[in-house]
């Protein structure tokens, strides 16, 4: 399935990676580690990347990890590959975990705040009843 295709499978990324640019690509996105404001609940970009295909600086093509959700020994390539800013090899293949895309949700913006006050705020968030997946100031 392409990562397009998604929505339509009523599948989530658990992450939320920016989107800066229009030029932006998922690659990159796992190359950096961005993993948003929900990281703190749902992990970061590498937790979420099982296996993929690069292109190396010599045009070799290497594969590593897997294609679901496991346990192995040896050298977890996936996490090298990530927060590597693109410097090990070119990303060319994800595979990626996904989650059912949730029913519903919501974005509380509160514009005007000093530090001290945005902070309260963002506490008083973390510990209301509400489960919120995602916290930025």
């Amino acid at each position: 399935m392409r990562f397009r295709d998604r929505k339509e499978a009523g599948q989530a990324l658990a992450f939320e990676p920016p989107h800066w640019h229009p030029a932006a690509t998922l690659g990159g996105v796992i190359a950096c580690n961005l993993s948003g404001p929900r990281r703190f609940k749902a992990g970061a970009a590498r937790d979420h990347l099982l296996g993929f295909q690069c292109v190396t600086g010599t045009g070799e093509v290497v594969r590593g990890g897997g294609r679901v959700v496991k346990n192995v020994t040896g050298y977890d390539l996936p996490k090298l590959m990530c927060g590597s800013f693109g410097t090990l090899a070119v990303l060319t293949e994800l595979v990626l975990k996904v989650l059912p895309r949730p029913e519903t949700e919501r974005t509380v913006l509160v514009p005007g705040l000093a530090d001290s006050a945005a902070l309260a705020r963002l506490v008083a968030a973390s510990r209301s009843q509400h489960e919120p997946s995602g916290l930025a100031h």
